[in-house]
């Protein structure tokens, strides 16, 4: 057949032959089942599935799925969030608590992703989730409703201008259906009045499929009366049921091409398009040096021409300004910067092709149970779904354990872990309009709540500082320091670097026997002089919110992280050594005996062990009451000044100041 087809189009298009066929010959030609034009590429694009892919380009992709235990099947949902392109997925029966809900669902989210959960209540099943790419904000929403027939999560999606009203349903099948239809009604008067958009899904455990259920019958009159369309119109549950649904309001035109999925448990994901712009890829602007590429020896060279190295200056700031500029200068010339923007695409390395051909396996039999109805094929499809599982498992598993054998230091295999197993939620900051805005709106927050925790202290207005006796030994001064000394110091340094740095750290430790006498000079004129100098004191401030499930949009939800220049770390630690070597001698310590933070072989195992062993002593002895008062204090290292710090606790107890 292919061979008479190549020679009708060869003949087709000749010369020899008229272009207009009679029709006898068209007749003969459509009885070999030959087509008397070769398609072409713009009538291929026109199937369904063409025609859907296309729509999910430009609308919002969204998900329903039961999980029954999200820990079971967590490498399955990341695997179908990856495999599918979702953008939204709302996931029930995800049986997670409080206290395994957000690691479970960092491990489920592909990069990009985010998510939000309502844990079960108690006991077996319940609990809800709805896992977002990034690009879509969503904050949950505070409904004033407690229902005692059904969970839910309410939330406000907000993408390129849309802002959607979406709540997340599970009803237990064991629960009363006519509690659930009062308490549903209730909801519904508090959501229908909202000016946006309206979206409710989830496991509601009606058969709708069965029209003459009476439950059924009263949940869609009921649907009909508010104005509600549901759109799930094949079976969600092995047993050939509909009991996932999705629903909107008719005005809305919200929901397009709902259709049923992948068997994901004993229920089928649902899927469907919002009528909602679809969000662009997030994207990621990275300056970047091709460090790999710099040439060390003409790098050496470069640095020892530097004024840094030749100038006699006993300037601090002079001497600063000349190693910023200098190392900077030679960095940009091995390595200028570069920018580059990367779109933020979620990455399953560990997928192949065995995963890939079992997928479209499972697919085959689903369709292939839908068409005969058998229980064998049934069990058949259920095996390889399992077989499915199992090897996304397996597969994931391999690739962790193959990536962690590869490694040989400590540093490269926690990077693995820290990547991989213990993924961090990406930089979420608030809603706004100006960046700079922004950082000022979080400067004025975190001043205000030091100054606002001061006040309530009254910590300047009637804390008084006591005399305390003074100690035989004197710190009048700092001690200079070596070469030898800093390079050791700069050595045994973690390789941390901050933007704030002229080159990285790791490029400095190798150069370091170059640049550590003007270094240690830095280090000496800051201890003789006592001045510590304004562009050290820098930092780059990072805000982060305390937990992935809280408002962004509140200021109070998020900690301030710095980061500080590697030479002011060196200088600091210079300094606590020699304070160090002072407070704690052979002879005598200054340290109060119960502190064990910032004093080597002590920290928080040993307080505990110190308190552990106290309340036992106190246990032992009759009549004696135990009382443990626990003090956290909010920004503590914040409300510490110079002057409470030096002049009421340094300068009385530990310091004699030089006759």
């Amino acid at each position: 057949m292919a061979i008479l087809n190549q020679l009708f189009y060869s003949l087709r298009f000749s010369s020899l032959v008229p272009q207009r066929l009679s029709s006898t010959m068209l007749r003969v030609v459509r009885s070999l089942y030959i087509a008397a034009v070769p398609s072409s590429r713009r009538g291929m694009r026109g199937g369904k599935s063409a025609k859907i892919a296309r729509a999910r380009s430009r609308f919002l992709f969204c998900g329903l799925a039961n999980a029954r235990s999200l820990v079971s099947n967590k490498h399955l949902f990341n695997y179908h969030i990856t495999v599918t392109g979702l953008d939204l997925l709302a996931i029930t029966e995800t049986w997670l608590n409080e206290d395994i809900g957000d690691v479970i669902l960092r491990d489920v989210c592909p990069a990009g992703y985010s998510a939000i959960h309502c844990p079960r209540a108690s006991g077996r099943g319940g609990g809800i989730a709805l896992l977002f790419r990034d690009s879509i904000r969503v904050n949950g929403l505070n409904v004033d409703f407690k229902p005692a027939s059904f969970e839910y999560l309410p939330a406000s999606l907000s993408v390129n201008g849309n802002t959607i009203c979406l709540v997340v349903i599970y009803r237990s099948p064991s629960l009363s259906p006519s509690l659930f239809l009062t308490e549903f009604a209730d909801l519904l008067e508090l959501l229908l009045p909202t000016p946006s958009k309206l979206l409710i899904v989830g496991d509601f455990n009606i058969h709708v499929d069965t029209k003459s259920n009476l439950v059924c019958q009263k949940f869609l009159s009921f649907l009909e009366s508010c104005d509600l369309l549901q759109h799930v119109s094949g079976p969600t549950h092995i047993s050939g049921h509909t009991l996932d649904l999705v629903i909107s309001r008719s005005v809305d035109s919200l929901v397009l091409n709902c259709d049923v999925f992948d068997p994901l448990s004993d229920h089928y994901a649902v899927h469907w398009l919002a009528n909602a712009s679809r969000p662009v890829r997030p994207k990621k602007t990275v300056s970047l040096r091709n460090l790999k590429a710099i040439d060390m020896d003409r790098f050496a060279t470069d640095l020892l021409c530097l004024p840094l190295l030749t100038d006699e200056t006993d300037d601090i700031a002079r001497l600063l300004d000349l190693y910023n500029a200098g190392l900077t200068e030679v960095l940009d010339k091995h390595a200028p910067l570069q920018k580059r923007v990367f779109t933020i695409r979620p990455d399953n390395p560990w997928n192949n092709q065995e995963i890939a051909s079992t997928r479209k396996e499972v697919r085959r039999l689903e369709r292939r149970w839908k068409a005969t109805s058998l229980t064998i094929d049934k069990e058949i499809l259920h095996h390889a779904l399992s077989k499915l599982r199992s090897l996304i498992s397996s597969a994931k598993v391999n690739f962790l354990n193959s990536k962690i054998t590869e490694q040989t230091g400590k540093k490269s295999l926690f990077k693995i872990v820290d990547s991989f197993l213990l993924m961090k939620p990406a930089l979420r900051l608030p809603s706004h309009t100006d960046l700079p805005a922004l950082l000022e709106k979080f400067g004025d927050f975190f001043l205000k709540k030091i100054h606002d925790i001061r006040t309530s202290l009254d910590v300047f207005g009637s804390t008084s500082v006591t005399e305390q006796p003074m100690t035989s030994r004197s710190f009048t001064k700092f001690a200079p320091v070596t070469s030898a000394d800093v390079l050791s110091l700069i050595t045994r340094c973690p390789t941390k670097s901050s933007p704030l740095d002229p080159i990285p750290t790791f490029l400095l430790k190798k150069v370091a026997e170059i640049l550590v006498t003007p270094i240690t000079k830095l280090v000496n004129l800051s201890l003789s002089l006592g001045v510590f100098p304004d562009d050290m004191k820098l930092a780059v401030v990072t805000p982060l919110l305390k937990k992935p499930n809280l408002n962004p949009d509140v200021l109070n939800n998020y900690r301030p992280v710095s980061n500080l220049s590697f030479l002011s770390k060196i200088i600091e630690r210079v300094v606590v050594r020699q304070l160090h070597d002072y407070l704690e001698t052979e002879s005598e310590s200054l340290f109060v005996p119960v502190q064990s933070a910032y004093r080597p072989f002590h920290s928080t195992e040993t307080a505990l062990l110190k308190v552990c062993n106290d309340l036992l002593v106190s246990a032992d002895e009759k009549d004696v009451a135990t009382v443990v008062a626990f003090l956290d204090q909010s920004a503590a290292f914040d409300l510490l000044t110079i002057r409470s710090l030096l002049l009421g606790f340094l300068l009385n107890l530990v310091f004699v100041a030089p006759r």
